[in-house]
């Protein structure tokens, strides 16, 4: 009995870390480049490319003795202004989590760096649009295609929580901004390093669940 109940514990840990694996990630942003001047490629066609669900986190590697990041409404990106920040983060390694649907907005705190196009806007999808219907054609693309060049986003167990300079969790955005559009561009991508993650996961309970 207490070999069974072993297993049936064993077996709840896994499922609980392939629910995981499968709905959240880590996208470092910019890749190798990080949160940077003049990145390989240009963070909007890039974040137009990937597939954002809530939960998952933006990874920001940057010099922390010149750069930022600022977390703002669509007004205040578009402006490049950095007086009026919803979330700052500072320290040169920030982590932030994407804890609801709708579009998040990024610039270098940096206004100079921002004015040059150091900023970009990523868009979660809602649960409802995570997945096109049964048989439904894939988008058309309404920019050109772009190969991608970073490596594909590391995978992760869970979500770091969004920190501000003083330590508090990241407040959402305008809530008006939430029914923005989503920025256009080729169908969106998950990384595929953790879809085999998650099949071998997947294995190993079938498995398990045999044996017990």
């Amino acid at each position: 009995m207490a070999s069974f109940y072993k297993c049936l514990s064993i077996l709840f840990t896994l499922f609980f870390t392939l629910v995981s694996f499968s709905h959240a990630y880590i996208f470092n942003i910019g890749g190798k480049n990080g949160w940077t001047l003049h990145p390989t490629e240009n963070y909007n066609q890039w974040s137009a490319r990937m597939r954002f669900i809530v939960n998952d986190t933006l990874h920001f590697k940057y010099n922390g003795g010149s750069d930022s990041v600022l977390v703002v409404n669509k007004g205040d990106y578009d402006n490049c202004n950095i007086s009026n920040p919803i979330t700052t983060l500072t320290g040169g390694d920030s982590s932030f989590s994407l804890n609801r649907s709708g579009p998040f907005y990024f610039i270098s705190g940096n206004k100079t760096n921002c004015d040059q196009g150091q900023k970009v806007t990523v868009v979660v999808l809602s649960p409802k649009k995570m997945l096109p219907p049964p048989g439904a054609p894939a988008p058309a693309s309404s920019s050109p295609a772009v190969s991608p060049v970073s490596s594909p986003p590391e995978s992760g167990i869970s979500a770091s929580p969004a920190t501000s300079a003083g330590g508090a969790v990241s407040s959402p955005s305008n809530p008006a901004d939430v029914n923005a559009p989503a920025p256009k561009g080729s169908p969106a991508t998950r990384p595929a390093v953790s879809a085999t993650l998650t099949m071998v996961l997947a294995m190993i309970i079938f498995v398990l669940g045999l044996v017990c």
